[in-house]
């Protein structure tokens, strides 16, 4: 539960933090969840700039904090955490989907 509120946590406030003004200048994310068997399934929907989370290179981590670039580390923590990702820009939204198994 840690590592999904976790997730959930990044993400939210990654989008409120760089996600900029939508079309009409309202910034809205949504996120749902559901499961399917022992799988657990999200999706973060967001009206922010087009942005694929997937597509950023894992940032260097064999570098010393003084040294290293900021950002990246979230979306790294993300994808470490989670089983399956899916990224799509439909209609004026960005769409997160997740899956991460249950399963111990």
């Amino acid at each position: 539960m840690y590592e999904l509120q976790l997730v959930l946590e990044e993400l939210i406030v990654n989008v409120y933090m760089h996600g900029g003004a939508s079309v009409d200048g309202e910034l809205t994310a949504a996120v749902s969840l559901g499961c399917e068997g022992s799988r657990l399934q999200m999706t973060v929907t967001d009206n922010g700039r087009q942005f694929d989370p997937l597509a950023r290179c894992a940032p260097s981590t064999d570098l010393g904090l003084d040294e290293r670039p900021v950002g990246g580390l979230g979306i790294m923590l993300v994808r470490e955490m989670m089983d399956d990702m899916h990224y799509q820009y439909v209609d004026g939204t960005n769409q997160l989907s997740m899956s991460k198994s249950l399963e111990r």
